[in-house]
């Protein structure tokens, strides 16, 4: 049952921001806003990439655009594991290694470069120093609307076609 009513909510929004793009970037002077959404609200990157497509689409079709970066309040919480493999690290004596990775991987040093990078730190304390660069995000389970990620890729991006 709550999958059925958050997939529904979640049309009922897809679709209310269709018509809200729509209806916003229809402009008689010829002057169009586009949104991109981002979950890095300073990735250097997006706004180079936007700042040369503005310039291109207006050198092209006299059309002069802007980029509104709007920053999702929701979203799924993916959590890329790191592990280590007790029977590999006996096999080729590498225990001393292995955990000084993982040691690694959740030191401060690390949560801060991850941060710095646009992603999210398991570290509440390098997270609230990036509060600026990462807003607030409420994150919610793929279980909540999916079986697993392969389910959910199965279910909601199976009919789209890859770019390449």
């Amino acid at each position: 049952m709550k999958t059925k009513w958050l997939n529904s909510f979640a049309l009922a929004a897809v679709v209310v921001a269709a018509g809200l793009v729509t209806i916003h970037n229809l402009d008689f002077n010829h002057a169009g806003e586009l949104l991109n959404v981002s979950y890095a609200p300073t990735a250097d990157l997006f706004n180079e990439i936007n700042r040369q497509f503005v310039a291109e689409y207006a050198k092209k079709h006299g059309i002069r655009l802007t980029v509104k970066i709007v920053y999702p309040l929701v979203s799924i919480q993916a959590e890329p594991s790191a592990a280590r493999v007790d029977a590999n690290i006996s096999r080729h004596h590498t225990r001393v290694y292995a955990e000084a990775h993982l040691g690694l991987l959740f030191s401060d040093d690390a949560q801060e470069i991850i941060a710095r990078h646009g992603y999210r730190p398991i570290n509440a304390d390098v997270l609230e120093r990036h509060r600026d660069r990462l807003p607030k995000l409420d994150l919610f389970p793929i279980t909540l609307i999916a079986k697993d990620w392969d389910d959910a890729q199965a279910k909601f991006f199976a009919d789209i076609s890859p770019l390449l």
